[in-house]
């Protein structure tokens, strides 16, 4: 709010206006990302063997 108050005092002030489909595509690239790093993760953790993951715990 105070933002918008700020900006609009400066002279040559534009409105910024993005359209509903690029925060659309925001959200499904973060997704897309989100599970391709989680199962980048996942195939990791799954080649430690068992047993060489139980002996390290502590």
């Amino acid at each position: 709010m105070i933002l918008v108050y700020i900006s609009s005092l400066i002279e040559g002030y534009m409105d910024f206006y993005l359209p509903v489909s690029v925060y659309v595509k925001i959200v499904l690239v973060g997704v897309i990302a989100y599970f391709g790093i989680n199962a980048l993760h996942l195939g990791k953790v799954r080649r430690i063997p068992m047993n060489e993951a139980l002996k390290n715990r502590e």
